[in-house]
């Protein structure tokens, strides 16, 4: 009877806490809903703005459903998944997204990150589109919102050039394969970089 009433309490203990895991996931996928129907339009707003720029009004509008999916529109009311989009288009795309999530997300911090880090973002981007994306950059690094300072890494070789740039480093391995940084100064010649 020990046995059966020290069960009992355990079951009942299980029960509480399964209906407290219940309730929760029921108030976050409220808060999951409200969100998404708050915010999705804000966020399709700034990423529809940034598409537009970076695909030259090719596509001039940017939805996310419920689960956050992205759709994209061309002028008119036909839109495509993402998922039908190439490699660099899609990563042209998302970047844009990313962006427009950080700027939302900054723009509510009492002190919004001035400093944004992009690594490896232009690799699949054929050149007309890297240059858009870098002149995209640039203007929101002009502006007076966040992300005044860009730190960029990038093996593809003409982003270097782009006037986006201060400041350029190399990061280079000696013979003892002791990475180091160089600053390379003034207008950079090809043999530098």
């Amino acid at each position: 009877q020990e046995r059966i009433a020290d069960l009992a309490v355990k079951a009942d203990a299980f029960q509480r806490d399964a209906d407290t895991a219940d309730r929760m996931y029921r108030e976050f996928t409220e808060f999951d809903k409200y969100a998404a129907a708050h915010y999705t339009p804000i966020l399709g707003d700034m990423t529809s703005e940034l598409v537009n720029e970076v695909t030259d009004g090719k596509y001039d509008r940017v939805e996310f459903d419920g689960n956050y999916g992205i759709e994209i529109f061309d002028g008119s009311d036909e839109h495509f998944p993402l998922a039908t989009f190439s490699g660099g288009e899609r990563d042209a795309i998302a970047l844009c997204a990313r962006l427009a999530l950080s700027r939302m997300i900054g723009s509510q911090a009492a002190s919004p990150p001035g400093f944004l880090v992009l690594d490896e973002v232009f690799g699949s981007l054929d050149r007309e589109r890297r240059m858009r994306l870098l002149d995209m950059l640039s203007s929101i690094s002009a502006s007076n919102e966040a992300f005044r300072q860009m730190f960029i890494i990038s093996h593809v070789d003409d982003v270097r050039s782009a006037p986006l740039f201060d400041e350029l480093w190399r990061i280079e391995e000696s013979e003892e394969r002791i990475s180091q940084v160089r600053s390379l100064a003034g207008r950079f010649a090809d043999d530098d970089l």
